[in-house]
């Protein structure tokens, strides 16, 4: 078992990123407030935390997330940032990919997206949001880098233009061949659990902006839009057990199953 939080944390700090632990064969944190919690004394980490892995807080150095499941496009987009000086890449479940870059005039932004298509889109993880650095993925492989990670400062620039640019070349190599399914935005924090049909990666993210600790009518509106939006029981699982008030997993399975009569709230 490797020890991410211990091995590269101390690093990454070093080296301007903003590493906090993550919970092994998780994409998302599911604890209250990680946005605002206190960098770890990594000279002084407790076992439990040196064996998790890390996610960097991307408010001041902001991913690029590509979330395309065509291989060939995905290809061809990372040809694309390499050419505009990313060198390095983070995969998971390939072909997805990450790279980080650095806020323009160092004014960060909340996440945004570029057009959906049914192979998937591009998104900026910005402020609020994280990116996995180095952790065992849910499916049971590493994620890993394909180089050395660079420090922040030496990260390209993320400008209106660049990303422009990116947007609008991703949209000339879908062309027709896939569908289009929702329009770029600049996404917000959501102010209601998910309804539509998501997957995984996504509805964790959204989970991030509820709090575990709540209400058992709020905890069961939680797992009903989970469950309306495509999403898996484990998901639900993992952002209760952080409430202190969390039932169980038996009332949990129990409520689970309910939930393909209740129809979706909103």
């Amino acid at each position: 078992m490797k020890h991410y939080f211990a091995l590269y944390a101390k690093e990454l700090q070093q080296k301007g990123y903003d590493p906090i632990p993550i919970n092994k064969g998780q994409k998302g944190i599911f604890r209250t407030n990680w946005q605002n919690e206190p960098l770890q004394d990594f000279d002084n980490l407790n076992i439990r935390v040196q064996k998790k892995g890390i996610s960097h807080r991307t408010e001041r150095a902001p991913a690029i997330d590509v979330d395309v499941t065509d291989e060939g496009l995905a290809n061809q987009l990372c040809e694309y940032l390499s050419n505009i000086g990313f060198t390095t890449f983070r995969y998971g479940q390939k072909p997805k990919f990450a790279v980080i870059a650095r806020w323009e005039n160092n004014q960060p932004k909340k996440k945004i997206v570029s057009n959906e298509y049914e192979c998937g889109r591009i998104e900026v993880l910005g402020e609020g949001q994280q990116l996995v650095m180095y952790n065992e993925h849910p499916n049971g492989f590493d994620y890993y880098w394909t180089d050395e990670v660079p420090d922040v400062d030496s990260l390209p620039v993320l400008t209106s233009t660049l990303l422009t640019d990116l947007f609008a070349f991703y949209d000339a190599i879908v062309g027709d061949r896939y569908m289009k399914t929702a329009d770029a935005k600049t996404a917000s924090a959501d102010t209601s659990p998910p309804v539509e049909q998501l997957d995984d990666d996504e509805i964790a993210d959204r989970l991030t902006y509820y709090d575990p600790n709540c209400s058992y009518d709020e905890w069961v509106k939680v797992g009903m839009g989970i469950y309306h939006s495509g999403g898996s029981i484990r998901l639900w699982e993992l952002w209760s057990e952080a409430g202190i008030d969390y039932p169980g997993p038996e009332q949990l399975e129990d409520k689970w199953k309910t939930f393909d009569t209740d129809g979706p709230k909103t």
